[in-house]
C-alpha cells in the first residue's frame, strides 16, 4: 500500500522558483494578487524583490503603460505598479502616486495622501514635479494647511531645479 502524502505539491514549490513564476505573470496585477492567496508560500514570492519583473524604473513603466488605457481597470493595475516601484524608491512613481490621489485615478480621491506622496518625493528624491505639486498643495491648501510663503518657497526650489510650471 502506497503512502500518501499530506503535502499538495503546490505547496511545496521553493520560494525562489515562485518568485521566478511571479516574474513571468506579466502587467496583471490580479494573477500576482490571486497566486499569492493560495498558500504562504506564494504570499512570500510575491512579497520578495525577486519576483518583481525589473528594476524600479521597470515597475513604474508598467504603470506608464496601463494609465494611458484611461479605463478604471487600468488605472487601479498602474496604481498597483507605482506603488510597487515607490515601495523601492522610484521618485517618478511617488510623485505618480500623487497624481493619482489628487485625481481619484485606481483609487479613492484623496488630497491629503496626495500631498504626503508628493512630500515623499519632493523630501527624499528631490523630484521638482513633486516639488511643485507641493508647492500647490501648499497654495491652495489640498491635503495640509495653506502656507503661502512655504508655497513660494517650494516653487523657487522647483524653479531652481528647471521647472517650468514652477517658474
Amino acid at each position: 500500500m502506497q503512502k500518501r502524502s499530506t503535502s499538495d505539491g503546490f505547496n511545496d514549490i521553493p520560494e525562489n522558483v515562485a518568485a521566478v513564476v511571479f516574474s513571468h505573470l506579466g502587467k496583471n496585477p490580479r494573477h500576482r494578487i490571486r497566486l499569492a492567496a493560495v498558500s504562504k508560500v506564494w504570499r512570500d514570492a510575491k512579497k520578495s524583490d525577486l519576483s518583481l519583473p525589473g528594476a524600479p524604473r521597470a515597475l513604474f513603466e508598467l504603470g506608464e503603460d496601463l494609465i494611458g488605457k484611461e479605463t478604471k481597470v487600468s488605472f487601479r493595475k498602474a496604481f498597483y505598479w507605482y506603488r510597487k516601484a515607490a515601495d523601492l524608491g522610484d521618485a517618478d512613481a511617488m510623485w505618480m502616486i500623487g497624481v493619482c490621489y489628487r485625481s481619484g485615478l485606481g483609487v479613492k480621491k484623496d488630497k491629503t495622501k496626495a500631498f504626503e506622496w508628493w512630500e515623499k518625493a519632493s523630501l527624499w528624491c528631490f523630484h521638482r514635479k513633486a516639488i511643485c505639486s507641493l508647492a500647490m498643495c501648499y497654495q491652495r491648501g489640498d491635503g495640509v494647511e495653506k502656507n503661502k510663503a512655504m508655497a513660494f518657497e517650494l516653487y523657487l526650489r522647483a524653479a531652481e531645479q528647471g521647472s517650468a510650471e514652477a517658474a
